[in-house]
């Protein structure tokens, strides 16, 4: 195959390849440059081939690394792939590049030549860049984020009183152990589930639903919200609901805290307390009763009630006071009735 043939072969290749490639001599002097090559650098073939490649571009090609690989590396027969270099060009700004290289033995009596190919990763880098800091951003705001986590669920696992966070679709995120403890339930059967299915359905409290899904997205929240119902597992109980709603960073999710305290002790205590109240006012009226006017019969004593009806007085006074009556007989009645009998002498 003739030279010229040859040659003709090599520019169709170099033409044909997308990204800039350039073929240097042994003196590194350009032989020849692909169409890309111009296209991207923004030169001319008539100020590009046959110059030195430190002189292209008004001295843009003398980068320190490029010599290197160029006068060290590549000398010793060792090619080159994918080395990276920054540079600022005067026409194109700073770019980033892949430089690919091999030297190639021609035949006996000619000389070596360079393939130089040149890969653009200017904007792969970039993106590259914005991944690695947008990933060491996310790994700050997962340390942060872990952190703020492990401090809530610290606060959540010391409070006394049950606590239940929820997602914006009412589905537990975080449970502390006093939950767990006084409702009876496990984690596994707890966390990632809807509100109300949890304890088979047993939290499906219809004034729960309002609470949730009525007043909290008003973002009103609720404090010492009395509810009653009977749980399956612990019988019937009242309990004071306290909930907020707290947004979090632009793009997370809301969350609300739900906190439950058990009153139910508290509440029968108060009960038990007004109904002593009430009996306690009810003897103390019936008391100042007995202190009033008694209408009483002179002649056997009965005592005349509320309804009109005459009643003996110990029945009367037994009714309304805790007094009990034991029955005897006095001196003079004794005498009266049972002359017969020294009842009250006493014998020596």
């Amino acid at each position: 195959m003739e030279a010229t043939q040859m040659d003709q072969i090599h520019e169709d290749i170099v033409e044909t390849i997308r990204e800039p490639l350039l073929i240097l001599d042994q003196d590194l002097r350009v032989i020849l440059a692909s169409r890309s090559f111009y296209e991207f650098f923004k030169v001319k073939p008539e100020e590009t081939v046959g110059q030195l490649i430190y002189d292209l571009g008004n001295k843009q090609w003398d980068i320190p690394k490029l010599r290197e690989l160029l006068e060290k590396i590549l000398p010793q027969k060792n090619p080159f792939n994918n080395y990276e270099v920054a540079h600022d060009f005067a026409s194109i700004g700073r770019r980033t590049m892949l430089l690919n290289a091999r030297q190639i033995e021609q035949a006996m009596g000619k000389k070596r030549i360079i393939l130089l190919a040149i890969e653009d990763i200017t904007e792969r880098k970039k993106i590259e860049d914005g991944l690695e800091k947008t990933r060491k951003e996310l790994a700050i705001i997962k340390k942060t984020a872990d952190e703020a986590r492990e401090f809530a669920e610290s606060i959540i696992n010391t409070v006394r009183e049950p606590l239940i966070s929820l997602d914006q679709d009412l589905r537990v995120v975080a449970v502390s152990r006093s939950f767990y403890e006084f409702f009876k339930v496990k984690p596994e059967e707890t966390v990632g589930q809807l509100i109300y299915d949890l304890g088979n359905k047993q939290w499906d409290i219809p004034k729960l639903r309002e609470l949730l899904e009525k007043i909290l997205p008003q973002k009103n929240p609720f404090n010492n919200y009395e509810v009653a119902h009977d749980f399956a597992s612990i019988g019937r109980r009242t309990m004071l609901l306290n909930a907020r709603q707290i947004e979090q960073a632009m793009g997370k999710k809301r969350i609300i805290l739900l906190a439950i305290e058990d009153i139910t002790e508290r509440k029968r205590a108060e009960e038990q307390k007004d109904s002593l109240v009430s009996d306690l006012q009810k003897a103390l009226s019936e008391v100042k009763t007995l202190r009033g006017f008694l209408p009483i019969c002179a002649n056997c004593k009965n005592i005349r009630n509320d309804k009109g009806y005459w009643e003996q007085i110990e029945n009367y006074i037994h009714d309304r006071s805790d007094a009990e009556f034991s029955h005897s007989i006095c001196p003079e009645c004794a005498k009266k009735l049972y002359p017969d009998f020294d009842l009250y002498t006493t014998k020596e």
